[in-house]
């Protein structure tokens, strides 16, 4: 039922918002000794000072906020580019982790149809894609990639969406899809989290050889914090007054100021000027002009961090979370396999249950893959917010 869903949203919300309020006032302590003349009233960051006009990814901050300045990093572009990768190379990178976890090679329509750099000649859309053509075996991605680890991480991460269709193939045309778009999202991701592992960047001779260096660790771990920790209050903001609107709690005069209320009380943040019921600054955001719900991304973001430590003790790791290598682990692949090939046959809690022992979405994987930054921000915080 809706409220069920509403109170399932607001527990996850609850027990990650520690982590999110350590987050937002280090960073807050950043900006305000970056620009001592900027009010930042009760605790709240103004919008504009982000660096991101939607304010749900913090990325662009993290020269600002990274917090060990010199040390090495897990970008790991320039060996990429060093190693002579190409856009067929990277993507033979990511077929080789599935094949590790003993899925099917790629069919060859996948190979001559897939469109993996921008054409010289005509238009086309770059936005990263993972296509179901409904034929047998016949999937295919589009994108206009680039020898970056960021580009070969969407690799991965749309390559798990083309698996994932090829697993269900077998299913009903009606069933020819995942239980819900969250888990079809965090599918994707939970691939992604397994390329940023640096035991699995070592393993395939683009990282250094290393010990578990805790500077490097750390500045990992903010890296993505700011892109999958942040975006989950202003999931949840969205879907929020969207649900107020619906439920006609708020009219369209105060359309604008309910928005901003909500990033306050959930984000932390404040408008960059006086807030006009003239204005729609939701309708800035695509998914919203277009009615398409956000929370299955608030709700994807924690099931990613579930899903791989599933997998990972499946696989046998022990040790912390985000040093944890699915690759070649057969039975962590069989019991990924078994959750997607059954595509929307079964209802997502059902399909949940007999993945994770479990039919509640939680955060706890996300908490424990995060905790060492956690620790961290609360030191330099003196455990305040």
């Amino acid at each position: 039922t809706q409220s069920t869903w509403v109170l399932l949203i607001d527990r996850l919300w609850n027990e990650v918002k520690p982590l999110y309020s350590q987050l937002h006032t280090y960073t807050r302590k950043k900006l305000e000794a970056t620009y001592p003349n900027v009010d930042f009233i009760e605790g709240l960051i103004p919008a504009h000072l982000l660096g991101n006009i939607y304010v749900n990814q913090w990325e662009g901050l993290l020269d600002m906020l990274n917090p060990f300045p010199g040390v090495a990093s897990l970008d790991v572009t320039n060996a990429m580019v060093e190693q002579g990768f190409t856009s067929d190379r990277m993507f033979r990178s990511a077929e080789s982790l599935f094949l590790s976890l003993g899925f099917p090679t790629l069919p060859n329509s996948f190979w001559e149809n897939t469109m993996m750099v921008k054409p010289t000649t005509g238009s086309v859309s770059c936005h990263p894609t993972a296509h179901d053509m409904y034929g047998w075996n016949d999937v295919r991605i589009s994108m206009c990639s680039e020898v970056t680890m960021s580009d070969m991480g969407m690799i991965y991460h749309e390559m798990g969406h083309s698996y994932n269709q090829l697993a269900y193939q077998r299913q009903h045309v009606v069933y020819r899809k995942g239980p819900n778009k969250a888990l079809n999202e965090a599918v994707g991701d939970t691939i992604g989290i397994a390329f940023n592992s640096p035991t699995y960047l070592q393993s395939v001779g683009l990282l250094n050889v290393i010990e578990q260096d805790q500077q490097l660790r750390i500045n990992h771990l903010m890296k993505l914090a700011l892109e999958k920790i942040v975006l989950l209050p202003y999931a949840l903001v969205m879907d929020k007054w969207r649900w107020d609107v619906f439920a006609g709690r708020v009219g369209v005069d105060h359309y604008n100021s309910h928005w901003w209320l909500l990033r306050e009380q959930y984000q932390g943040i404040s408008p960059p000027t006086v807030v006009s019921k003239l204005n729609y600054d939701m309708f800035t955001k695509y998914h919203m002009i277009q009615g398409q719900p956000y929370i299955q991304y608030y709700l994807s973001f924690i099931l990613q961090f579930q899903l791989y430590e599933v997998l990972c003790n499946t696989a046998g790791h022990t040790g912390p979370l985000d040093y944890c290598n699915i690759a070649g682990s057969t039975a962590a692949g069989d019991k990924l396999w078994r959750l997607l090939e059954q595509g929307n046959s079964k209802p997502w809690s059902v399909l949940m249950k007999e993945f994770s022992s479990t039919d509640n979405i939680s955060s706890a994987g996300l908490l424990r893959y995060f905790e060492p930054l956690f620790e961290w921000l609360r030191q330099q915080n003196e455990g305040g917010v």
